[in-house]
C-alpha cells in the first residue's frame, strides 16, 4: 500500500494567519510603547524623554585653577560639593564629590581634554526645590553667591496624553 504525502501548506492560510496575529498584537506593543496614559484614538506616544528638575548653569570666562568648593541650599537641605581645577583624568574619576543631600550635584566637563576646554559646568537638582542659594568659593574664598526662586514649566515631548511629563526650570549663576 502506497502511503500518500501530505499536501504542502497553503501559503495563503499562513499569510492569513500572521496578519491576523498582527493586527491583534500591534495595538497591545503600541499602547505598552511609552504612554502610561491612555492617548486619544489614533494618537500615538513617541519614546523622547526630558530632563525633569532644576540646572543652575555656571557663567564664567575662565575657571582658574584651584580647590572649589560648592555650598547648595535647597528648601532647607544642604549639599556640599568640592572639586580641584583643573579637572581629574577621566580615568581615575569624577573630580567633583559631593555630600548632604543626593538631590543636587554639581556637574564637571572635559575631563578628557586640556584644562582651557575644562569647566564646572551646573548644579543640577533631581527634585524641583522653591527655593535655593548657592555659594561658590574658591581656595576658601567666596566667588559668587546667589538665591533663586524658580518658576518651572511642564513638558510633555511626546504629547499631552503621553508619558513623561517633567518640571523644569534654569537659572544662571555669574562668576
Amino acid at each position: 500500500m502506497k502511503k500518500s504525502l501530505p499536501s504542502p501548506p497553503n501559503p495563503f492560510r499562513a499569510l492569513g494567519r500572521a496578519l491576523l496575529t498582527a493586527l491583534l498584537i500591534t495595538p497591545l506593543l503600541l499602547s505598552a510603547g511609552g504612554c502610561r496614559s491612555t492617548p486619544k484614538p489614533g494618537e500615538l506616544c513617541t519614546q523622547q524623554g526630558c530632563d525633569d528638575g532644576l540646572r543652575i548653569e555656571f557663567q564664567t570666562a575662565k575657571w582658574e585653577v584651584g580647590s572649589y568648593a560648592f555650598r547648595v541650599e535647597a528648601d532647607g537641605k544642604h549639599t556640599l560639593c568640592k572639586s580641584v581645577f583643573p579637572l581629574m583624568p577621566c580615568n581615575i574619576g569624577r573630580s567633583v564629590q559631593c555630600t548632604g543631600d543626593p538631590n543636587a550635584a554639581v556637574y564637571e566637563s572635559g575631563c578628557g581634554v586640556e584644562a582651557e576646554k575644562q569647566s564646572f559646568s551646573e548644579v543640577h537638582f533631581q527634585s524641583h526645590p522653591k527655593q535655593v542659594k548657592v555659594t561658590v568659593l574658591r581656595d576658601d574664598v567666596q566667588i559668587a553667591e546667589q538665591s533663586f526662586k524658580p518658576t518651572y514649566t511642564v513638558t510633555q515631548p511626546n504629547g499631552p496624553n503621553c508619558e513623561p511629563t517633567c518640571h523644569q526650570a534654569k537659572e544662571t549663576l555669574k562668576l
